[in-house]
């Protein structure tokens, strides 16, 4: 489980970057991890997941080859030209310098054979189906029917004598 994943992480590197956000930087669809991590690897830079979640990496490449490896991905797989003076713009601009040919092909190490057996899971799966953050159930006590139905008997009639009173008074005009 995650005593795996922090294991297989690079210790030297304290901090992590998430595929996902460097992708919405530049407004493209985001690389597989293989293609990514392939194109790290291929470059001479070590790579490792992350435990935070699936799409972060660890890297010891420096910020620069990172978005040199977005600007490639960004021209095999184009977008609208982004609004001048915007982050995705100044981005783009520029030329790449650390890494000016970046290959994207897939390592045999990286990719998924459906024959081998099914490795620890490094995230942890929800406990039971539709888990997580839900509204609250209405009307429920934690104590149990016992106490609902009690509820129901102080309740009883609770507004009869306000009711009783509006009869009146509507009655009277």
């Amino acid at each position: 489980g995650i005593v795996t994943a922090l294991g297989e992480e690079l210790p030297a590197i304290p901090l992590f970057y998430d595929l996902t956000v460097l992708s919405r930087h530049l407004n493209v669809s985001c690389p597989s991890n293989a293609a990514f991590s392939s194109a790290l690897l291929n470059a001479g830079y070590s790579y490792s997941h992350s435990h935070t979640c699936p799409t972060a990496f660890k890297t010891d490449a420096p910020p620069q080859a990172l978005w040199d490896i977005m600007r490639a991905w960004t021209k095999l797989h184009p977008v609208k030209k982004p609004k001048e003076g915007s982050p995705a713009a100044a981005l783009l601009a520029q030329e790449n310098k650390l890494l000016p040919d970046v290959d994207f092909t897939v390592r045999a190490e990286l990719k998924k054979d459906s024959k081998a057996p099914k490795p620890t899971p490094k995230y942890m799966p929800n406990p039971q189906p539709e888990w997580g953050p839900m509204q609250r159930a209405a009307g429920f006590s934690t104590q149990g029917a016992a106490s609902l139905s009690s509820k129901r008997a102080r309740n009883q009639g609770k507004h009869a004598e306000r009711n009783k009173r509006r009869k009146k008074e509507g009655g009277a005009e």
